[in-house]
C-alpha cells in the first residue's frame, strides 16, 4: 500500500473514535499551546524591554552621588552631594571614549497654567543634555545656552505633562509665547519633548526641563551652600562599545578629583544601560526557556498519552490487522499504519496548539501589555517536535502490532 492510501486508512480508523482522537491530542495541543504562548510573550518582552533601553540611550551613562552614614544608618543612593559642574567639564575634557557630558539637577513641584494643574518632576540641566540623551522636541526648540548662561526663566516640558495641562492642544505659538508657573515661578514655555516613554526609571514624559541655572537661582537655591552641586550626571559615550571604556576612565578621573585613596570604596556610582540591558535580557530570556522548558513537559505527556491509546487501539483491533495480514498486508504496512495514525495525531494537535497559543499570547499580551512575537521559527519547530513526539511515541505500538502472529490474530476475541 502506497502513502497516501496508509494515510487514508489512518485517518478513517480515527475518525471512527473522534471523541477518543481529540482526548488523545489533548496533551499534545496544551503542550504546543504553551510552548507558542511562552515563546511569542517572551520574544515581545525583550523586544519591549530593548525599545525602553533604547529611549535611554544605550551608549548612555549615569553617574550618581554615593549614600552618606550616619550612626551606621546609610542615607540611600543620592544622599551625599559629591558631583560637580567642574566633574562635568573634567570628563569631558580628560576622557577620550566620553561624546558628550552633562549635568542635572532634580526637583519636583506645582506646575500650572489657566486653572489646571499638575505635580511633576522638574529637572534643572546643563548646555548638552539634549545631545546626549539624544531627545528632540515634538514642537517648539530646547533653550539655548544663552539661556543656561543668563539662568532665563525657559522651560520645555515632556508629552505627560503636555497633555494634562493642555490636553491635544499644541502649547507651542512663537507669536504669543504661553507662560506657565512652575513652582510659584512664572516660566516661558519654549517646547514640547518628543515621546520617550516608560523606562526603569518611571515615566519619561512626566517632566519639566530648565536650565540648571534657572531651578538653582529661583527655585530651589544653593544647596548647603554649594552653587556647583549636582543631583547627577548623565554621559554619553563615543559609542555603544566603548561605554566599558568611558566607565572606567570616568572612575579613575572621579577618584582623583574628590581625593579618593587607594582601597577607599567611591563616593559616586556609575551606571551603564548597556550592562543592565544586556543582564536584563539575559534573565528574561532565562526565564522565558524555563517556562517554556515547563511547557514541554505537558507535550511529553500528551506524548505518553498517544503511546497509551496506541496500544488500548491495537489490542481493539488485533482481529483486523489478522484479517489485513491475511490478504497479504505485510508488517511494514501494518507498521506504517499504526504510525502514520499517531503521527496524524500529533500533527493535528500541533496544529491546533499553535492556534490557541496565537490567541493565547495575544490575550497574555494585553494583560500585561507587551506586543506579543509569534515567530515562524517557532512554529515550525513546535510542528517538527509534534511530528517527532507522534513519531516516538507511536512506534513501540505500532511495532507491536507489525509482530502479531496472522494466525493467533485471526483468533483473538
Amino acid at each position: 500500500m502506497n502513502f497516501f492510501g496508509t494515510l487514508r486508512v489512518a485517518v478513517r480508523s480515527l475518525q471512527r473514535n473522534r471523541l477518543r482522537s481529540f482526548l488523545t491530542m489533548l496533551g499534545v495541543i496544551i503542550g504546543i499551546l504553551s510552548v507558542t504562548a511562552m515563546m511569542a510573550v517572551g520574544a515581545g518582552a525583550r523586544t519591549a524591554l530593548a525599545k525602553q533601553f533604547s529611549s535611554l540611550g544605550t551608549d548612555t551613562l549615569f553617574i550618581m552621588p554615593g549614600a552618606t552614614t550616619s550612626g551606621g544608618v546609610s542615607g540611600g543612593m543620592g544622599s551625599q552631594s559629591t558631583l560637580t559642574i567642574g566633574d562635568v567639564r573634567a570628563i569631558e575634557r580628560d576622557c577620550p571614549a566620553v561624546k558628550r557630558a552633562s549635568g542635572l539637577l532634580r526637583s519636583s513641584g506645582l506646575i500650572t497654567v489657566d486653572g489646571k494643574n499638575w505635580s511633576a518632576p522638574v529637572q534643572g540641566t546643563m548646555p548638552g543634555y539634549s545631545e546626549v540623551r539624544e531627545w528632540d522636541t515634538a514642537s517648539g526648540s530646547w533653550y539655548s545656552d544663552g539661556d543656561y548662561e543668563q539662568g532665563s526663566a525657559v522651560c520645555v516640558i515632556g508629552n505627560t505633562v503636555k497633555e494634562a495641562l493642555f490636553g491635544d492642544t499644541d502649547p507651542i505659538d512663537p507669536e504669543q509665547p504661553t507662560e506657565i508657573i512652575v513652582r510659584g515661578v512664572p516660566c516661558k514655555l519654549v517646547g514640547v519633548l518628543a515621546k520617550k516613554g516608560q523606562a526603569g526609571f518611571g515615566d519619561q514624559d512626566d517632566v519639566v526641563m530648565m536650565p540648571a541655572t534657572t531651578l538653582r537661582q529661583r527655585i530651589v537655591g544653593n544647596q548647603g551652600g554649594k552653587t556647583d552641586v549636582l543631583s547627577m550626571i548623565v554621559v554619553a559615550a563615543v559609542a555603544s562599545d566603548a561605554t566599558g571604556d568611558a566607565k572606567e576612565q570616568m572612575t579613575g578621573l572621579l577618584r582623583q578629583r574628590h581625593r579618593i585613596r587607594e582601597g577607599e570604596g567611591e563616593d559616586f556610582i556609575v551606571r551603564d544601560l548597556k550592562e543592565i540591558a544586556d543582564s536584563a535580557q539575559k534573565g528574561l530570556g532565562i526565564i522565558t526557556a524555563l517556562l517554556g522548558g515547563i511547557a514541554l513537559v505537558s507535550l511529553i505527556v500528551g506524548g505518553i498519552g498517544i503511546m497509551n491509546i496506541m496500544l488500548v487501539s491495537v489490542t481493539e483491533r488485533t482481529r483486523e490487522i489478522g484479517i489485513r495480514m491475511a490478504l497479504g498486508a505485510r508488517g511494514s504496512d501494518i507498521l506504517a499504519q499504526f504510525l502514520v495514525e499517531s503521527i496524524v495525531l500529533a500533527l493535528l494537535g500541533g496544529i491546533l496548539g499553535a492556534v490557541g497559543g496565537i490567541a493565547v499570547s495575544g490575550a497574555i499580551g494585553g494583560f500585561v501589555n507587551v506586543v506579543p512575537e509569534v515567530s515562524t521559527k517557532v512554529i515550525l519547530t513546535a510542528f517538527l517536535f509534534s511530528s517527532a513526539v507522534g513519531l516516538f511515541f507511536g512506534f513501540y505500538p505500532a511495532r507491536r502490532a507489525s509482530r502479531l502472529d496472522p494466525i493467533d490474530a485471526l483468533r483473538y476475541e
